[in-house]
């Protein structure tokens, strides 16, 4: 069931999930300032609650939404509006950035490859900025901001010197370099179907046309609206960023802005494989029929001569003569070589 099947009928910011209990919900967080780094799983989101306003910045790290507790303790603790986790818990929220009093709030789609069928998966994820606290919520195990721990790692980096704002950009940014990764990939996708269809269409071509043309809609979800959404981070009168980091955001929306265009490209290619297909699927019926139709025409005046000799009247040529037989055949193959040739003279094969 979806998450507005379930949402139908229910008051507005009413806390419900969708999430598989299958995959039990994972929380850890990675504590660190300048000279200092600690990370941890933790058993309940209390646990990082002693660190809120202190010195050090701390990025909580939460996989999964069965639990809805954890997001009742985040109201209760935060006051964090009810329609706001609404919107963490229902993946089909568009990208978008909004600031409130006392935290800011942003959607985004994570977008990677699947590693067994190379097709796109979309996951939704939410970031929550209060103060030195960056929550992340994801639906699935697993994300796509391995280099962003591994230089907080890394002693004497900018990011372990910089606030939360900038560990959000960070974030952001590994998201939008993956998604080139991801074009990439959609390009290549697309270049070998259509090298396959020009070579020789097959009717499971049609499924993977399919698959392509909604990848390169999944990707235009994606990135229209978050490109939007960091426009309204630059010019927030909240200061939610630090000026210094603006900079870095305004790169971020020029990557952006080359993705929409990569991305309104790959969707023409998409959407013009459809068309190759039927124009070489109706070449190759074109040939094929060119080929039984030149075939027929051959064995026209052979069924004639062999009409003729299935008569039964008693004087037909050479029905007397000891060759016969052997010259009404010759005859028939000369005639079938000298339509053959004359087609081929003609260039109609």
């Amino acid at each position: 069931m979806t998450f507005a099947a379930r949402k139908l009928g229910l008051p507005p910011g009413t806390i419900i999930s969708i999430s598989n209990d299958n995959e039990p919900i994972r929380i850890s967080y990675i504590r660190y300032a300048e000279d200092f780094i600690e990370e941890k799983k933790c058993s309940s989101v209390d646990e990082v609650f002693q660190f809120h306003k202190n010195n050090q910045i701390v990025w909580i790290n939460v996989e999964g939404t069965s639990d809805l507790t954890l997001f009742e303790k985040l109201v209760e603790q935060f006051q964090i509006d009810r329609l706001v986790v609404e919107d963490i818990l229902d993946p089909e929220t568009r990208p978008k950035f909004e600031s409130f009093d006392t935290y800011s709030f942003t959607v985004g789609k994570m977008l990677y490859q699947e590693p067994n069928y190379k097709y796109t998966i979309e996951e939704h994820i939410s970031f929550l900025l209060i103060d030195n606290l960056l929550f992340t919520f994801q639906f699935k195990h697993g994300d796509v901001f391995d280099k962003v721990r591994e230089r907080i790692r890394t002693a004497g980096g900018k990011i372990r010197t910089r606030k939360t704002d900038y560990l959000l950009y960070a974030l952001l940014d590994i998201m939008v370099d993956n998604y080139f990764v991801v074009m990439d990939a959609l390009e290549e996708n697309i270049i070998k179907t259509e090298d396959s269809i020009l070579s020789d269409p097959d009717k499971n071509d049609i499924g993977a046309i399919r698959r392509m043309k909604k990848e390169s809609m999944i990707l235009r979800k994606a990135i229209v609206p978050l490109k939007d959404a960091i426009l309204l981070m630059r010019y927030n009168e909240a200061k939610v960023f630090e000026k210094r980091t603006h900079k870095y955001l305004g790169e971020l929306q020029e990557h952006l802005q080359n993705c929409v265009e990569n991305v309104e490209y790959l969707r023409d290619m998409a959407n013009e494989l459809m068309d190759i297909y039927i124009s070489t699927s109706n070449t190759k019926l074109g040939n094929i029929t060119k080929v039984l139709t030149i075939v027929s025409a051959v064995f026209i005046p052979l069924n004639l001569l062999a009409g003729i000799y299935g008569m039964n009247f008693d004087i037909i040529p050479f029905k007397t003569h000891p060759y016969g037989f052997h010259i009404t055949i010759f005859s028939m193959i000369l005639i079938a070589i000298t339509l053959f040739l004359y087609f081929r003279f003609k260039k109609w094969f």
